[in-house]
C-alpha cells in the first residue's frame, strides 16, 4: 500500500521573467520541479499550478525532463500528471522517479481591456507539489499588474435627414455627443 512506500522529497520553485505585467503584455512561468529517495521515487507525483485571473494562458504549457506525462490544461488551471515507473514499490507504482529534476513553461498573457481598478495589484501565483509517499511542496511568485491611464474622448456626429438634397434656405439638425471614454 501507499503507506508502506519509502519516503520520496519532492522539490518546487517558481519564477516569472517578469515583474510587472501591462496589458496586452505576454510573459513566461518557469517551474522547476525534482524528486529524490534512497530507495524509490515520488508515487503518483501532480504538479498543479492554477493561474491567477485576469490572466490567460497562451498554448499548451512545455514540460521538459520528465519521460512520460500527462499535461493538462482546465481553465486557468495546469496540471501535470508524472507517469514514470517507480522502482521497489509494490503493487507497482507510477510518479516521477528518483533523480529527476525538470522545468515546466507556461505562457500567460494578460488581457488588453483588463480593469484600471487591477492596477497596483500583486497577483501571485502558487504551483503545488504532491505525491502518496511525499510531503506536498509549493512554490510562488508575484507579479505586478500596471494599468496606465489612457485619457480619451469620443465624438459622434448624426445628421438628420440623413441624405436629401437640400435647398436655399432649408434647415437640418446636426447633433454632435462628445463622452468620457477614458478608463479613469
Amino acid at each position: 500500500s501507499a503507506d508502506d512506500l519509502a519516503s520520496g522529497v519532492l522539490n518546487l520553485s517558481k519564477t516569472s521573467n517578469v515583474t510587472e505585467v501591462d496589458p496586452g503584455q505576454s510573459f513566461l512561468y518557469t517551474i522547476t520541479y525534482g524528486c529524490s529517495s534512497t530507495a524509490t521515487g515520488c508515487v503518483n507525483a501532480v504538479l498543479t499550478d492554477p493561474v491567477p485571473a485576469p490572466l490567460q494562458i497562451v498554448g499548451k504549457p512545455t514540460v521538459v525532463g520528465a519521460g512520460s506525462v500527462t499535461t493538462t490544461v482546465n481553465g486557468n488551471t495546469v496540471t501535470v500528471a508524472f507517469a514514470d515507473n517507480v522502482p521497489n514499490t509494490v503493487p507497482a507504482s507510477t510518479g516521477l522517479a528518483a533523480g529527476t529534476t525538470g522545468s515546466v513553461q507556461i505562457q500567460v498573457r494578460m488581457p488588453q481591456d483588463v480593469d484600471k481598478s487591477l492596477d497596483g495589484t500583486q497577483l501571485t501565483n502558487t504551483a503545488t507539489f504532491e505525491a502518496t509517499n511525499a510531503t506536498t511542496v509549493s512554490g510562488a511568485v508575484p507579479v505586478t499588474v500596471r494599468v496606465p491611464d489612457v485619457i480619451q474622448a469620443t465624438v459622434t456626429k448624426t445628421w438628420t435627414p440623413g441624405s436629401t438634397q437640400f435647398n436655399p434656405g432649408e434647415t437640418s439638425q446636426v447633433a454632435l455627443t462628445a463622452a468620457n471614454s477614458s478608463n479613469i
